[in-house]
């Protein structure tokens, strides 16, 4: 599609790739590079062996070059087309992955290994080796889209646009940014993580003390265990 577009005209061009998913399983040569590779154990884990863990994290870190190197055969494409210098490049993902913490994996939990995506952006007029603190929500990408392409963002859309903090006008973004699937609904500040069910249960979190989220505080902090719950209401009704 990319080569087919005309040069001398906007274009916006969105492209998924499968993984990294499950199943893990990759050739002998992107296997190649990770072979000897050691990573960290997984946290609260007792479903499978060191060595286990270890091989499943190598395939995940082999798929995930492999996506790397397919991002870079757009990059150069873009490049050979004179378009990479005036060209917005947002690299993001729609969920993580467990990877055996907690004796889960895949994605739909509300830790952070699941809900935490990679987001990098790149192009003209945005701050260049940068690493933002900000808190941001993909449903912030939509108003970003649209704001560079100069068009008008609806009032009653719940998404920001990103481009001050890109530009390095601004530091901060939001205040609390929400998570919400099948049955539980999360919210974050930056530090603390709240999580409330459906059938009553909740877990709040210190990341910055906890940054693996195995001590539940709802006990010890019951008034921000209580604040958290009240924004997770209102984001609910406005949406």
């Amino acid at each position: 599609l990319l080569e087919n577009f005309a040069t001398d005209k906007p274009w916006f061009l969105q492209v998924n790739f499968a993984g990294p998913h499950d199943p893990l399983d990759v050739t002998k040569a992107m296997h190649q590079r990770w072979r000897e590779v050691e990573f960290a154990p997984p946290v609260d884990s007792t479903e499978f062996d060191a060595a286990t863990h270890n091989e499943i994290r190598r395939n995940y870190a082999a798929m995930i070059e492999n996506i790397d190197t397919q991002v870079g055969r757009y990059l150069e494409l873009l490049a050979a087309r004179g378009e990479l210098e005036n060209t917005i490049v947002i690299y993001a993902s729609d969920h993580g992955e467990m990877l055996g913490d907690h004796n889960l994996w895949m994605k739909s939990v509300p830790y952070h290994p699941s809900i935490s995506v990679p987001l990098v952006v790149s192009g003209p007029g945005i701050a260049q080796n940068v690493v933002s603190e900000a808190l941001v929500s993909l449903h912030d990408l939509a108003a970003t889209f649209l704001d560079y392409a100069n068009g008008a963002i609806p009032e009653e859309m719940d998404s920001l646009s990103l481009q001050p903090v890109l530009s390095g006008e601004q530091a901060e973004h939001r205040a609390l940014v929400f998570s919400s699937l099948l049955n539980w609904d999360a919210v974050y500040n930056g530090r603390f993580k709240f999580i409330q069910y459906e059938d009553g249960r909740t877990l709040l979190f210190d990341l910055g003390e906890d940054p693996h989220e195995t001590q539940n505080l709802t006990e010890q902090r019951p008034e921000l265990g209580s604040q958290l719950a009240r924004a997770i209401s209102e984001m609910k009704k406005r949406s």
